[in-house]
């Protein structure tokens, strides 16, 4: 019983993956993840919408 339960779930999550295209070499997707790169090296985010520093405590 559990054998056939997991073989089902493994045809299932095969036929959900197969639902979606493959976009991982979509010339246009990776283009724009590249002037995207560009674009964040060349002008990175300012420093109040970056990540927010820990404050260490006097107390400890």
């Amino acid at each position: 019983m559990k054998d056939q339960s997991s073989e089902l779930l493994k045809e299932k999550d095969r036929t959900f993956k197969k639902s979606f295209p493959d976009l991982s070499n979509d010339p246009f997707l990776l283009r724009k993840m590249q002037k995207a790169i560009e674009y964040l090296t060349e002008s990175p985010l300012p420093r109040h919408l970056g990540p927010k520093r820990k404050r260490l405590n006097s107390d400890n």
